[in-house]
């Protein structure tokens, strides 16, 4: 069926209106009724790279192409009962940021959308890579690339653990393809130390 504009002045009250025909017919008909078919891709797939338990994750590993290293590992409770999150290898002497920040670092790249998806070229430039582990000993790489602007991202599982059907699940859904990545969520795969020091 093909939508076409929305109709006002055929019904009453809060009920809605729309003109439609199919595809190999030239007579258009008026229909009640709303039909939510978006116009954005988020409208019709779902978006989810991966998603793995935030209160799973045991330690995520930045490794950017100019060498630069980061680390986040799980340590213990705050006295909130929230998971602490250490930097290693601090400079001694450095301040880091509060707790929640640092621990936001890592388990925000636990849960990942895309904002478009295709087969994967290996044409994009590789700016990085992530490494997430979780508490069973699953283990995923982020191949970070960055395209004409855009920051696209291939996952793999090196590692099952002992969740081996949640890690069948994740290759299913990624093996093969690159997915671009919304603004906010690509900075989250390129963080430094300096994002994480007051």
């Amino acid at each position: 069926v093909i939508l076409g504009k929305a109709a006002s002045g055929f019904t009453t009250g809060s009920e809605e209106a729309k003109y439609v025909r199919l595809v190999d017919d030239k007579q258009s008909w008026l229909v009640r009724g709303a039909v939510g078919a978006g116009g954005e891709l988020k409208d019709w797939v779902d978006t989810t790279v991966m998603r793995v338990n935030t209160g799973e994750v045991k330690q995520v590993e930045f490794r950017h192409s100019d060498g630069d290293v980061l680390t986040l590992t799980k340590n213990g409770k705050d006295d909130k009962g929230n998971d602490r999150f250490e930097i290693a290898d601090l400079p001694e002497g450095v301040k880091p940021a509060e707790e929640r920040t640092v621990r936001y670092g890592a388990t925000d790249l636990a849960n990942v959308e895309f904002t478009d998806v295709r087969k994967a070229t290996a044409q994009a430039k590789s700016v990085g890579e992530v490494m997430l582990e979780s508490d069973k000993g699953l283990k995923v790489t982020y191949n970070v690339m960055e395209e004409g602007g855009q920051t696209w991202l291939s996952v793999k599982v090196v590692e099952k653990g002992s969740d081996t059907e949640a890690a069948d699940k994740i290759t299913a859904r990624v093996d093969g393809w690159e997915f671009a990545l919304a603004d906010y969520k690509a900075k989250q795969f390129k963080k430094r130390l300096s994002d994480f020091l007051n």
